[in-house]
């Protein structure tokens, strides 16, 4: 579990809800290069997207 995607997800759920874009930007990315299926790798990288471009996101 330490190396894949589901922990790095996890943090970047919370700190998005907290407030912390750029920390759950970076945790999303992290967990998009972790994870081995594309879609899941869409969907995370999507979400940090979302962080960057939507300054009211989160």
């Amino acid at each position: 579990m330490a190396d894949g995607p589901r922990l790095p997800a996890a943090r970047a759920h919370l700190w998005e809800l907290t407030g912390e874009r750029v920390a759950a930007r970076e945790a999303y990315r992290m967990a998009a290069a972790r994870s081995t299926n594309l879609a899941q790798q869409r969907y995370l990288n999507a979400r940090a997207d979302a962080l960057a471009d939507d300054p009211t996101a989160g």
